[in-house]
């Protein structure tokens, strides 16, 4: 769902800064810089998480998202009010705690890069 919302941002550059100024008003950033943060977290992050690299990192950003679109954003506008969102942070806290899994880089390097015992 990032990475889809994230090539939609891209697609039309000056809309996607309208809406950041308009629409999805997050306080403390200028609308052009929460823009670009927000693609680029929403292209970078979900890459990063298919591969399995640097996973809890990259669920961090995605997981501070979902917390802004559900209670910032949700609280302004009842249309970003979803129990979706509740299940994105669910499944990001995850990978937080648990890590990515045995099918990724992160495994992989890991086992590489750990102390062989004779």
């Amino acid at each position: 769902m990032f990475f889809l919302s994230g090539l939609t941002k891209i697609q039309d550059w000056d809309t996607t800064v309208l809406l950041f100024q308009e629409e999805y008003r997050v306080p403390l950033l200028p609308p052009d810089i929460a823009a670009l943060m927000g693609t680029a977290f929403e292209l970078g992050m979900p890459a990063l998480l298919v591969l399995g690299l640097a996973s809890r990192l990259a669920a961090l950003p995605l997981l501070g998202m979902s917390l802004v679109i559900q209670f910032v954003l949700g609280a302004a506008n009842p249309a970003y009010d979803s129990v979706e969102h509740v299940y994105w942070m669910v499944l990001l806290l995850a990978i937080i705690v648990h890590g990515p899994g045995p099918l990724s880089l992160d495994r992989l390097i890991a086992a590489r890069c750990a102390p062989r015992s004779r």
